[in-house]
């Protein structure tokens, strides 16, 4: 059973992230954005009907329907992993960013399940309204590269738009590869 500070985190993440979509849904147009911090952090928002980054993996009518299909899969087979092999079998340190990607991936899920059927933010040629739903991204970085010629001393976006749930599975895939680097193969609590 997932213990209960696990629960607690991705409990606290998904309801982050859920929260700031719903408010971001409620008070901005598409393609609005507030500035936070001039143009270097800006709240945009925009809807995302890819997968990750925006990518879109199969074409057609039913294609949302297979990467929906394929996402929850993806989710099902990340926690079937961690469940039978790193909360049992891996070091404590490869857990907590288990359980922050796995977040995150709930947080998207929503999305793309419900979004098209509580807000009615699904594209165009969506079949129906359930599983077809965007995703809300709304945070906005910039890098001011001062007077580069080639950029005519612009900012320019150096990430895509992104939403808290994308930086939760950012986070937790990016510290499950520094622990596999520092630890190389003793990885596994046997191996201690």
């Amino acid at each position: 059973m997932l213990k209960k500070k696990n629960l607690f985190i991705i409990i606290s993440i998904v309801l982050i992230d859920q929260i700031s979509k719903i408010l971001i849904v409620h008070f901005f147009k598409i393609n609005e954005e507030f500035r936070v911090m001039g143009e270097i952090f800006k709240i945009t928002f925009i809807l995302n009907d890819g997968f990750a980054m925006n990518t879109t993996l199969i074409e057609g009518e039913y294609g949302k329907l297979l990467s929906n299909l394929m996402r929850v899969l993806l989710v099902i087979g990340a926690f079937s992993y961690y469940w039978y092999e790193v909360r049992t079998k891996y070091r404590s340190e490869f857990i907590l960013p288990c359980i922050i990607a796995f977040s995150g991936a709930i947080g998207n899920l929503i999305d793309n399940f419900f979004y098209g059927l509580w807000f009615g933010l699904t594209s165009p040629n969506a079949p129906m309204l359930f599983l077809h739903g965007q995703v809300v991204d709304m945070l906005h970085i910039n890098i001011w590269q001062g007077e580069v010629a080639q950029l005519g001393g612009r900012y320019f976006t150096i990430f895509p738009i992104f939403n808290i749930a994308d930086l939760a599975m950012f986070i937790g895939v990016a510290f499950v590869v520094y622990y596999s680097v520092k630890f190389g193969k003793n990885y596994k609590k046997s191996q201690l």
